[in-house]
């Protein structure tokens, strides 16, 4: 009677921590991802930086094209208030297109080209989506292990008690 309660006691401990370690896996998985987001949106905060200061050397050379300047301004203020990740991806992506037109109209004007503070930033920018490929690259993987997790068992009823759902992959461009 005692050897019986002996096993029957491990293996309700044994199965315990599994279900601790499952859970658990499943919880730092998900803050791998947020760890992964936020890296993206540091870099892409400094990127919408640089932005603000390419936009302003941008005014004083480009006066026919306002409303193309305006629009990066405007998406990147969307972005920043924002709090919906799959919304701020997006807007990322938005703003990319747009920045491919200012760098596209730079052709046209030649002072502009040739400023050296433009320059500079414009190699900021590049170097910074460099950067924030690297770190899309990462948080697509953490997303990936993440989705699978809660698709496999035992991580999926987990994820169904915990009402947790599967993240958006980040496309990149």
């Amino acid at each position: 009677m005692i050897l019986i309660s002996i096993v029957i006691f491990v293996f309700i401990l044994i199965s315990f921590a599994y279900l601790f370690r499952a859970i658990n896996s499943l919880i730092y998985t998900r803050l791998q991802v947020r760890r992964a987001w936020s890296n993206v949106d540091i870099i892409v905060q400094q990127k919408f930086n640089e932005i603000s200061l390419l936009v302003s050397i941008c005014e004083q050379y480009v006066k026919y094209e306002q409303t193309l300047l305006n629009l990066i301004i405007s998406e990147r203020d969307k972005y920043l208030s924002e709090l919906n990740v799959p919304a701020k991806m997006e807007i990322e992506s938005s703003i990319n297109k747009y920045l491919n037109s200012v760098m596209g109209l730079v052709e046209k004007y030649p002072d502009l080209k040739a400023n050296q503070h433009f320059i500079n930033i414009n190699e900021r920018l590049i170097s910074l989506n460099s950067i924030i490929v690297g770190r899309k690259e990462f948080l697509n993987q953490a997303i990936a292990i993440y989705n699978t997790k809660i698709s496999l068992f035992p991580g999926l009823i987990f994820a169904f008690i915990l009402k947790y759902t599967e993240f958006k992959l980040w496309a990149i461009e």
